[in-house]
């Protein structure tokens, strides 16, 4: 260990999420971004496939392969499998390098075992040093929020597994929440949706396929329906039918009224002080979630106050990330380590 800390410090950011996985290269800007999905054969456990060619593999394998996603809900649920990605990342980007210092982002609500757990994964894949720094932190640098002042910032982050509610000042977090409700909960709405009132099966993957193509505003002028192809319920044949963008804001209209709600008692439980600065500056909205059609004009219908999608939701974390690697020294402060 003493000879690898004369080597110059590598350092790797990694947003390590449920749906996607995205790292940061410092001094190179974002290399990666993948679903976050690993194939492997069960008996010699070689890794087959990550990512896109990974998730492809989902509800197609034979039993000798499985396609396993690392994490549930935001938190590690196979070890090995997380283990694996970071092995992947370091291999792809660092295999030559020593010393490699690794920031892994966190959601708020997480456990120490938890934590440990991330840390473990990273530290037997290689990396030497492993920091981890919540998801709302991480996303208020990259949205370019001056977590440093005394003042409320209310950031909302809807990621694939859960989504964050922090109210962050002073570089930290004052009060969070996190609900296991995001884009994945969406995606199965959706399946629960056409299920039950179009008599069809289908897959979570057809669903978000569905949920982008007609719901998201990266595709605001997209008014068209959507062909869903599933099973027949009744007959157990294939068959296809049409879903609109109306039939999809009720299939998630559940959903997103549990995120409105639970905002709203964030903000009932936060000091007077903190209200008040939540009332001038209103709320912001970043994680691919938050991309859902007219979530921002429902928050800020159903709580009064001015609801702003940060510039790039999709990449605020590891842009948050990526700028902490790039002034470590300065920003160390707001990392955690165990």
């Amino acid at each position: 260990m003493f000879l690898k800390s004369l080597f110059p410090k590598f350092k790797i950011g990694v947003d390590l999420g449920t749906s996607n996985t995205l790292v940061y290269i410092a001094g190179k800007g974002i290399k990666l971004i993948e679903p976050s999905v690993i194939a492997l054969r069960k008996d010699t456990q070689e890794i087959i496939a990550f990512g896109k060619e990974a998730k492809k593999m989902i509800g197609r394998t034979p039993p000798n392969i499985v396609a396993i996603k690392p994490l549930i809900n935001g938190v590690v649920s196979d070890f090995e499998a997380t283990m694996w990605v970071f092995k992947l990342i370091i291999e792809r980007f660092a295999n030559t390098f020593k010393n490699i210092i690794m920031v892994v982002a966190i959601p708020p609500e997480i456990t120490e075992v938890q934590k440990k757990a991330v840390i473990d994964a990273a530290k037997n894949a290689g990396a030497d040093k492993v920091y981890l720094i919540v998801q709302n932190l991480a996303a208020a640098i990259g949205s370019n929020l001056n977590i440093e002042e005394a003042k409320g910032i209310l950031l909302v982050d809807i990621g694939g597994g859960t989504t964050d509610i922090g109210v962050i000042s002073l570089g930290g977090l004052v009060i969070s929440k996190t609900l296991k409700i995001a884009g994945d909960r969406f995606d199965q709405d959706i399946v629960n949706y056409v299920r039950d009132e179009l008599k069809l099966v289908i897959s979570n993957e057809m669903a978000e396929e569905a949920k982008i193509s007609i719901f998201s505003i990266t595709n605001e002028t997209n008014e068209k329906n959507f062909i869903l192809k599933g099973r027949d319920v009744i007959t157990g044949l294939p068959k296809q039918v049409y879903i609109t963008p109306t039939q999809i804001k009720q299939a998630l209209q559940e959903s997103i009224e549990i995120i409105v709600n639970n905002i709203k008692d964030i903000i009932e439980t936060s000091p007077p002080e903190i209200v008040s600065d939540i009332l001038n500056q209103g709320i912001y909205l970043s994680g691919g979630g938050s991309l859902i059609k007219n979530l921002a004009s429902e928050i800020e219908k159903e709580t009064g106050l001015r609801t702003t999608l940060v510039e790039n939701p999709l990449t605020a974390t590891i842009d948050g990330i990526g700028k902490v690697l790039e002034d470590f020294d300065y920003y160390k402060k707001y990392l955690e380590v165990l």
